[in-house]
């Protein structure tokens, strides 16, 4: 059997970066619904004919290893929508209760203690935390929302929160 890692793009953000050459978008949200649901048809076509549901079948052709969304700024989005992302990954293959690593870009600027709770509900156990300075000028400077002390913040919750 071989291994999978998915990538998941989400290319929206609360503000473009200066530093960002990744695809990104900070005035589209209006989209944000639209482009879940082309999302999650492309992950059921995709991993369908890839991965069958009881990967103890010997015949299994896949199994996921690890999944990775990334952005953009997948946290600037409703939290609702990345457990839409995993319950489709998780109707073609159950990996819930597999320990695989599964982790999310977030922005300090852009999460909350429930859409922590909710990444962990979704499966999600590594957190990408953008943090590229500790300096708030320089945070402001290159286009980040956040400050260092939100970084704190967020920080202490997820470790309270045990993701």
């Amino acid at each position: 059997m071989k291994e999978l890692g998915i990538y998941i793009h989400i290319p929206f953000c609360i503000k473009k970066c200066e530093y960002c050459d990744f695809i990104s978008y900070y005035d589209k949200n209006i989209y944000i619904e639209k482009y879940i649901k082309a999302l999650k048809k492309e992950i059921k076509n995709t991993l369908e004919p890839l991965v069958i549901k009881n990967l103890s079948l010997k015949n299994s052709q896949y199994k996921i290893t690890t999944i990775y969304i990334g952005g953009g700024t997948p946290s600037s989005i409703p939290s609702k929508y990345i457990l839409e992302i995993m319950n489709t990954i998780n109707k073609i293959n159950n990996i819930k209760n597999n320990s695989i690593e599964v982790t999310i870009e977030m922005n300090p600027g852009t999460v909350t203690k429930q859409e922590l709770i909710d990444y962990k509900k979704a499966g999600i156990n590594r957190l990408s935390i953008g943090l590229q300075e500790t300096d708030n000028k320089l945070l402001k400077s290159i286009g980040r929302i956040h400050t260092y002390e939100q970084f704190i913040d967020i920080y202490k919750l997820a470790r309270e929160i045990r993701i």
